[in-house]
Formats: structure tokens, C-alpha cells, sequence
């Protein structure tokens, strides 16, 4: 059997959770955090009315915190309620002056050898 999409549990009618994973600047108030979330919820359209958002912390360092901010839709309404949400947190955070935090990439240079093996010519990446 050939399938050509993902295939999505979720039951219509039921209440569900839309759950949000970001990283955000450690100066972050969680109590202001969690005060926006209610604020997103609320104002949803989607959302299911009188659930409270929920706000869970599942990392913290000196730079940054990494949080899920989850709110309540109907099974039908999954993939509305989570594009508005995104809509939603970054009209809320910039109302609130919540940042997200800074990309951590470290670049890296990468060069190449010229190696000879057995009469053939090779490149091999490495890093320094």
C-alpha cells in the first residue's frame, strides 16, 4: 500500500492540544511569559473557550530557555489553531518586549585535502 502523505490522528470534535516549541532570550519573565500565552489563548478563534494555556519549561542556560506553550483547539480545527497561535505569540511578544533568543550556530571552515589512493584523486573535508 502506497501512501502520499502523513497521516494525522486526530479525532474531530475532540479537544486536542496545539503544543509550540521556542527558545527564548534567558531575560525572559515566565510570569509574563505565561500571562501572554493566556492572552494568545483567549484570543484564538479557534481555541476552545475557558481552557487556560499552558506554559512548560524544558530547558534553561545562560542564553536561552526552551519552552512549549500549548493551547486547546477541536481536532478539526488543529492546523488553524496553530498558525494563528504563531500569529498570535509574535503579536503578543513584541507587545511585551519578549525576545526570542539568538541563533547559536558556530561556523564553521571547512577546507579540503587532496588525497592519492590507489591511483585515485580524492577530496576529503575536515574541519579546524
Amino acid at each position: 500500500m502506497e501512501v502520499n502523505s502523513y497521516i494525522e490522528n486526530i479525532a474531530e470534535g475532540k479537544e486536542v492540544q496545539v503544543e509550540i516549541t521556542l527558545l527564548l532570550s534567558s531575560n525572559t519573565s515566565l510570569e509574563i511569559l505565561r500571562h501572554a500565552a493566556q492572552e494568545v489563548a483567549k484570543t484564538n478563534k479557534y481555541g476552545v473557550p475557558n481552557k487556560e494555556a499552558e506554559v512548560q519549561v524544558s530547558g534553561i542556560n545562560r542564553d536561552d530557555i526552551k519552552v512549549q506553550i500549548a493551547c486547546w483547539t477541536l481536532g478539526e480545527h488543529y492546523e488553524n489553531t496553530e498558525d494563528h497561535m504563531y500569529e498570535d505569540l509574535n503579536r503578543v511578544f513584541q507587545k511585551r518586549n519578549i525576545e526570542l533568543a539568538k541563533e547559536r550556530r558556530k561556523d564553521k571552515v571547512v577546507r579540503s585535502k587532496k588525497i592519492r589512493y590507489k591511483g585515485y584523486i580524492s577530496f576529503v573535508p575536515y574541519f579546524f
